[in-house]
């Protein structure tokens, strides 16, 4: 079968391949043991399977989930390579070490600045795959083809310049060049054990928010060596002309709703949105919450309070609750965003605020805490603020150059702006459109990309840190 589909395959094209990963205890237990089935190929087998048909093995990977699935990728090999590709060596040749293909925040992070920094400017990228499976990540299948090629590229010469985004963080000094490293924080003041090496060893930080920055600057980095790089949206699926999601009509029939995207943890301010909202509304009241849980499997599975909004929505006279942990695609994410009336995030601390920015390129305002990274970009006078204060945060997995601080956010302000919100729904629309408008201008992809040349510039302009 393989002989067939690579004579089907034009050279170069790519063979997405997912089996059962017989490497896993759990696939030799129940079906698979059944002597009536046919077990699954060797993870090795598959391999040598598709080196013998002539493929070249592009990524290999495994899903989370009970079964662990193995993800191979195999390219029909190009037979000879087009002249138009002998150009002059790049201006600059770059290692990209973190996670690019697997279904997290830091992966789709590593893409999308992979994909800018190439627009933008003549640059080499390898993508070092050591560091893919650093964090275990379904496999995304919207990667382009042409990352698949930058993995495990070789240099055609010296490495020019290192860039880092892991987590943990990688702190592994880069061999030669200068080295960048990302660090989105959400928890005030930085661990112990990152400090020296990004005084004395990176050339430059680039985190996501200047609420971040402000709390390195604080712990004593050099402000000159931090920049901020924000995250953008995709203005072709998050917009304002996306379709309402049919999904939600069939969940509730409330006409406004109030929705809730992120990990359900105390950093996100889970318990403060619900017990703000089973507060101030009924059942009653025409509203209902949407809460659409993310990484209860995976990230932040020992977090979250899934089985407990669950308790709730089963009590009576309790105002309506919705709780979504399915798995949807990006474009169904937008449905779901244009289906509601107002994003609600109480956050206590955020590296950025993604879904905020999805909401509001969708035409939908937020109910959001001052004074963190989301004030970097929701527009001052339509969003619909929760006052806050700042306050000393538990933090135990290492130690921190300073004590950890987070936002709290008010009860009262978050209870007042949601029943403004939902008492004015024509307000509420109109600051909705604004907002759109708002954020596509100020977090473009193209800006972003261009931010992301002018750094690599600077840093490369200046000797390196380490000599």
């Amino acid at each position: 079968m393989l002989d067939t589909l690579k004579q089907l395959l034009k050279p170069g094209s790519y063979l997405f391949c997912r089996s059962i990963n017989w490497n896993r205890e759990e696939t030799h237990e129940g079906f698979y043991n059944d002597p009536r089935h046919i077990r699954p190929y060797p993870t090795d087998l598959i391999f040598q399977m598709f080196i013998d048909a002539g493929f070249e093995l592009a990524y290999y990977g495994t899903e989370t989930g009970n079964w662990g699935e193995l993800i191979t990728i195999a390219r029909r090999p190009i037979s000879h390579q087009p002249s138009a590709i002998n150009h002059q060596p790049s201006a600059i040749s770059v290692m990209w070490r973190g996670p690019v293909f697997a279904c997290n925040s830091l992966s789709w992070v590593n893409r999308n600045y992979i994909r800018e920094l190439r627009k933008h400017m003549d640059a080499e990228i390898c993508i070092d795959p050591a560091t893919d499976s650093i964090l275990e990540g379904a496999f995304h299948p919207g990667c382009s083809p042409d990352l698949f090629d930058l993995c495990g590229a070789k240099a055609k010469g010296p490495i020019d310049l290192t860039v880092t985004l892991f987590w943990p963080p990688d702190l592994q000094a880069a061999s030669t060049g200068h080295w960048i490293h990302i660090q989105p924080w959400e928890y005030g003041s930085m661990q112990t054990a990152w400090f020296e090496t990004f005084q004395s060893k990176v050339d430059e930080i680039w985190t996501f928010s200047n609420h971040t920055r402000d709390g390195f600057i604080a712990d004593g980095i050099d402000p000159n060596k931090i920049a901020v790089i924000p995250l953008a949206v995709e203005p072709g699926i998050f917009n304002t002309q996306a379709a309402s999601s049919p999904l939600v009509d069939t969940l509730t029939q409330k006409k406004f709703r109030f929705f809730f995207c992120g990990g359900t943890i105390v950093r996100k301010g889970i318990d403060v949105l619900i017990n703000a909202y089973l507060k101030e509304f009924t059942s009653d009241d025409d509203a209902c919450l949407i809460i659409k849980d993310m990484g209860a499997s995976t990230f932040y599975g020992d977090q979250n309070v899934g089985e407990k909004i669950a308790e709730l929505t089963s009590k009576p006279g309790t105002p309506e609750i919705v709780y979504l942990n399915e798995t949807f695609e990006t474009h169904e994410m937008a449905g779901l965003y244009r289906a509601c009336n107002v994003l609600v995030h109480p956050y206590r601390g955020e590296g950025f605020g993604l879904p905020v920015a999805e909401a509001m390129s969708c035409g939908r305002p937020v109910i959001v805490s001052r004074g963190g990274s989301c004030d970097d970009f929701c527009p001052p006078e339509d969003t619909f603020w929760v006052d806050t204060k700042v306050e000393p945060c538990p933090y135990d997995e290492a130690p921190t150059v300073r004590q950890t601080y987070w936002l709290t956010p008010s009860m009262d302000s978050l209870r007042q702006q949601m029943r403004h919100a939902y008492s004015n729904p024509a307000e509420t629309a109109d600051r909705g459109a604004r907002s759109a408008t708002y954020v596509s201008d100020l977090l473009s992809w193209e800006k972003i990309g261009k931010l992301l040349a002018e750094r690599v510039e600077a840093v490369r302009s200046k000797p390196s840190v380490r000599g």
